[in-house]
């Protein structure tokens, strides 16, 4: 019966630690969404789309970057957070979701090639062993019929 119970509450201290990051996350997202163009606010609600289903998804993801940052970063590092996200039960819905909005966005606003960005953000993750975000990636692309074009 205490084994039920202390595990019990491990259970319930890790679900009030990602009710909390949800909560932080929202707040943010409110406080920098209010001063922000349209096209901000559409990234802003689709990476924060993306953080809050991972919150509550994947206990083992952790994005460390606030809506601020995000929004205040370049298209390389906007990149690396979106991928940072992904993990195998949510490569599907965050590649075609916050990603692909992403990328449409890049390569009709942007002087950025896509191809390139996604070239030096594989070789960048090959160079830190990111090999799980690295393959989530490139089979996506491999495999997606609507990403042909992109690449």
């Amino acid at each position: 019966m205490e084994t039920w119970v202390i595990r019990r509450a491990c259970e319930m201290d890790t679900a009030l630690g990602q009710i909390t990051s949800a909560r932080q996350i929202l707040q943010s997202a409110a406080t920098g969404l209010q001063s922000q163009t349209l096209i901000d606010y559409a990234f802003a609600a689709s990476i924060l789309e993306a953080a809050v289903m991972t919150v509550f998804v994947e206990d083992d993801v952790v994005v460390e970057s606030s809506l601020e940052e995000f929004s205040a970063s370049d298209t390389f590092e906007r990149m690396n957070v979106l991928f940072a996200l992904l993990s195998e039960k949510n490569v599907t819905s965050i590649m075609s979701g916050a990603v692909r909005d992403f990328i449409d966005h890049v390569s009709h606003n942007s002087d950025e090639r896509v191809c390139e960005i996604l070239q030096r953000w594989i070789l960048t993750a090959s160079e830190n062993a990111q090999y799980s975000s690295m393959s989530h990636v490139v089979r996506w692309f491999s495999s997606s019929k609507e990403s042909i074009d992109v690449v």
